[in-house]
Parts: structure tokens; sequence; C-alpha cells
């Protein structure tokens, strides 16, 4: 019996031992053990947090880009965008957009850096890249090698910082995306070959005759509506046939005025007339501002009464003796102004917009406001006192009296005939800033602008 006692105890002594020394182990030892563990995996789930951190901002900086690009392209290549035809040649700068796209790609990106979050117990500080660079170059936009994207968005210099109970990590982060199917630049090369031609305000100033029947120095188009419709139809045709068999194109009108002014001032060419319907054509990237009422010129009540459109139609002013058929060039100022928009959409590629995927749209606008001071001619009488004895003694307009002057009575005629000529311009040298033709050796005033007539 006291044989089986002394190996039972012993093995209770042994399994007291051991229940002591685990609660020891425990108390002493596997909290600190728990403890090790707990950060070990606090670590590890700061790192997941630290990479996903990383994919978020890469991810950022793509829809970021995107968004960019398809807000600046509806605004002409940049917020801010001046008219790419204003009365000539204005395409934007590619300097300009590209600036602007980055510029406005970091901004987009500070948006979606502040909703990124975790459910973790520890704190995340981003810092947005200090700069955004778009990596292609004019003259490969220009060659085409940009038409469908192919191009890298690099972004530098980003800060994540993450800290928690005796946890700190913290990193400097480098982003580059590569952009492709998407033809932003594609639509830039084909609106600024365009621009360049400039078909719209060419066209505007070879119709501005259609202002010569206004009422007033500045009104809305009536006579010159349909001009302007013209003139936009046609440069809409020559933007699409431009483009290829993804892309259609659009017009709409904006605003469109016209009006007269002073008469008989120096003959020019189209020069700007400022308006209503004007514009600034300095391009900037700044956030759109609404437009400055501009002062306007004067306008002016012509001296083409019904008297002169009456005299028009004499043949001869006379007394009882003399038969006056003495000319003058009368003119007075045409104004006209137009502005219309051209959008474009690709709908080769679809890109990402909060209302889903949507066409990349691309518009411009174009402006013409023009005037020309002697575009309204006309021949009218000279007012020729009854002792004139030649066309020079009698009043004139713009121009000189020419013509003659018949004396019935005597059957004497004093004329003033207009110089010999062999082509359009021998005439220029007696008839400076005027529009004439040569006939028959005769140089002849035009009274109106054609393609017989050479302007001066």
């Amino acid at each position: 019996m006291k044989s089986q006692i002394i190996p039972i105890s012993f093995f209770l002594l042994s399994v007291s031992l051991i229940l002591i020394g685990f609660i020891f182990f425990n108390v002493f030892y596997g909290k600190k053990y728990e403890e090790k563990i707990v950060k070990i995996r606090m670590l590890d789930a700061t790192k997941n947090v630290m990479e996903n951190a990383k994919n978020y901002l890469k991810l950022s900086l793509l829809y970021s880009s995107l968004q960019a690009m398809r807000e600046l392209a509806s605004s002409g290549g940049s917020l801010g965008s001046a008219p790419w035809i204003c009365n000539g040649p204005n395409p934007l700068p590619f300097n300009i957009s590209k600036g602007c796209l980055e510029n406005y790609t970091q901004y987009y990106l500070t948006i979606y850096i502040t909703k990124f979050n975790t459910t973790l117990p520890i704190k995340i500080y981003l810092t947005n890249f200090s700069d955004v660079i778009y990596q292609l170059k004019e003259a490969d936009v220009i060659k085409s090698l940009h038409d469908e994207g192919n191009f890298s968005i690099d972004a530098i210099n980003a800060k994540i910082s993450i800290s928690g109970d005796e946890i700190k990590v913290y990193e400097e982060f480098n982003a580059s995306e590569f952009i492709t199917k998407n033809r932003f630049w594609y639509m830039f090369r084909i609106f600024t070959e365009w621009a360049n031609e400039d078909p719209f305000s060419s066209c505007i100033c070879a119709h501005l005759d259609c202002a010569c029947s206004s009422s007033s120095g500045e009104e809305y188009c009536s006579s010159c509506l349909q001009a302007a419709e013209r003139c936009a139809e046609f440069s809409l045709q020559l933007l699409q046939k431009k483009f290829d068999e993804y892309v259609v194109c659009e017009k709409a009108n904006i605003c469109c005025m016209q009006g007269v002014g002073n008469e008989c001032l120096n003959q020019t060419d189209c020069i700007s007339w400022k308006n209503k319907c004007s514009k600034s054509c300095e391009h900037t990237c700044v956030q759109p501002r609404s437009a400055k009422i501009e002062s306007r010129e004067g306008s002016i009540s012509h001296s083409l009464s019904s008297q002169n459109k009456r005299e028009l139609t004499q043949n001869s002013q006379s007394d009882n003796c003399k038969i006056f058929n003495c000319k003058t060039y009368y003119w007075y100022e045409a104004r006209f102004s137009a502005a219309y928009s051209f959008t474009c959409r690709d709908y080769k590629y679809f890109i990402s917009s909060p209302k889903g995927p949507k066409p990349l749209t691309f518009s411009v606008l174009a402006y013409a406001y023009l005037k020309d001071q002697d575009r309204c001619k006309t021949l009218v009488k000279c007012e020729c006192p009854e002792s004139a004895t030649k066309c020079e003694e009698c009043k004139s307009k713009c121009t000189p009296c020419f013509g003659e002057i018949k004396d019935k009575c005597t059957t004497t005629t004093t004329t003033t005939t207009i110089p010999k000529c062999v082509s359009n311009e021998d005439c220029c040298s007696d008839y400076p800033g005027s529009f004439v033709k040569c006939v028959a050796g005769v140089c002849e005033l035009c009274e109106l602008p054609s393609m017989e007539c050479h302007k001066c």
C-alpha cells in the first residue's frame, strides 16, 4: 500500500508544478508575447494600409487626369480659353493647355486624397504630389504621335505617414500612369489646324456688305443673320471633313450684331469692331469670369438720304441751258459681328464621368467682330452751282466730282474725264484707296466691290 502512495504523490506533485509553471508563464511572459503578436499583426496591417494608399493614389492619378481632360476639352482645351478664331487664327497654345491639364489633374488629386480612410485605429496623413507632369511634346502632337493617347503622366513626391500606438510609418511616393485610348490631343490637333486656316472670320469679312442697310451704329442682326449662318455652316463643313468617321461636329450661335458708322473715313480692309458681340482674344488658364461690358463705338445717321437716293436715279441736274452730269463716290462704315461655338464628340472611345462613360467632347469658340470703313460705297450726283463750268467746281462727297457739264444753248461740253489706262492697277495713281476698273482704256470707279474691280 505504501509503495502505491509514493508514485501517486509524485504524479500529483508533477502535475501541480506544471500547472504552477503554466500559470507563472502566462502571468509573467504570456501577456508580453501576446502584445508582441498584436504589434506584429498591427505592423503588417499598417504596411497593407500603406500599399493600399499607394494603389489608391495611382488610381486617383488616372481618374484625375481623365476628369481634367474631359472638363478642359469641353472648355476649349483650357479653363479660361479665348476664341480659337478671334478676328483671325488664334488657336490655344500647346503649353497653356498642357499646363492647365497638369494643374487641374493635381487639383482633382487633392479631392481624391481627402476621401481616403481606414477602419483601423491608426492615423493617416496623405500629402498631395508636389508636381504632375504630362510627358509629351508639342512637336509629337503635331506629328499625330499622340492621336490615340500613348503618353505617360508622372506625379512626384507624395508623402504618406501612418501612426498609431508605438507604430509610425513614413514614405515618399511617386506614381506614373500610361494614358491610352483617349483622343484629347487628336481633337486638339485638328481644331488647331482648322483655326489656323480660319474659314470663319474671313467669311464674315467678305460679307460685311450685309450691314449697309443697318439703321444704327449697333443692333441685333437682321439683314446679316443669314450671312452669319452661311459662314458658320461653311466653317462647320470644313471642320467636319478634317475629322475621321468617329467624330461628329455641330455649331451653335452665340450672338450676332450689325451696324453702320461714319462716312468718308479712310479706306481700309476689315478691322476690329468692339461691340456686344466681341471678346478678348487672350488665352489663360483660370476659372471662367463673367464677361465685362466693353465700351461701344458711336452710331451715326447717314447722309445717304432719300434725296441722295433720288439723285441716283436722275440722269442730270440742269438749268435752262446747262446739263450737269457730275458724280462723286460716297461711302460709310459697315459693321458686322458674329460668334459661334463649334462642338465635336468623339465616339471611338468613351471616358468615365459622374454619369457613366461618355464620348470625349471638345468645344471651341469662333468670334469675328469686324468693320470696313468704306464697304458701303455708292455713286451719287454732285451738287453743282449754275455758274459751274466744270465738275471740280461742284460739291463732292468722299471723292472729287468727275463727269461732264453740257451747254445746250451753245452746244459746248466741258468734260472731266477719267484718265486713260491699260490695266486696273493703272487707275490707282489717280484714285488711291478706291475700287476701280479699266474699261476700253478708260478708268471707271466701281459703284460696289466686285471681282472685276481692283481695290487700290
